[in-house]
């Protein structure tokens, strides 16, 4: 019966080393989701920081595209005297010939 005791005491040993490890196993588990809850939260930060600079690029892009529509009718305006000049005056016609396909 000694030897029987021996085992089952060498069994319960194996058991609490299986649970250690199992123990630590689930630290390193719980370690490496905490890394990854720091990363996506990191990663979520970066998202919104881009985002915001996305918006200001479109509003900038848009301010940019006002200025351009603002010019094209100044000069669409421009040319529209220039040619109401031209037509206007009859030395700046013989001068100063524009083609008629404006």
């Amino acid at each position: 019966m000694g030897h029987w005791e021996w085992g089952a005491g060498n069994r319960r040993a194996e058991s609490k080393d299986s649970l250690m490890e199992f123990k630590d196993s689930l630290m390193e588990i719980k370690d490496s989701l905490m890394e990854l809850k720091d990363s996506l939260i990191e990663l979520k930060d970066s998202l919104m920081e881009l985002k915001d600079s996305l918006i200001e690029l479109k509003d900038l892009l848009m301010e940019i595209k006002d200025s351009l529509m603002e010019l094209k009718d100044s000069l669409m305006e421009l040319k529209d005297s220039l040619i109401e000049l031209k037509d206007s005056s009859p030395i700046l016609n013989a001068q100063c010939p524009m083609p008629n396909n404006q």
